[in-house]
């Protein structure tokens, strides 16, 4: 496991937890996760993968855009 890899996961852990307590960061933790990932699936030439991620971070932004305006 690379370092990236384990920045990615704590980071995804962190957002599950905030996300249980309903707090609006929980959705930059994500998008960052999504994001480390992003490289990480690319170099292992698992392109739709790396484009998934990359939906999942833009749905991250989105998220706490939508969850900030309530």
């Amino acid at each position: 496991m690379t370092v990236t890899e384990l920045v990615g996961a704590l980071l995804g852990i962190i957002y599950v937890v905030l996300a249980i307590l309903r707090r609006p960061s929980c959705w930059w933790f994500m998008t960052a996760s999504c994001a480390l990932y992003v490289p990480i699936f690319f170099g292992a030439k698992l392109y739709l993968e790396a484009v998934l991620q990359l939906v999942f971070a833009a749905f991250g932004l989105l998220g706490f855009l939508w969850w900030r305006s309530e």
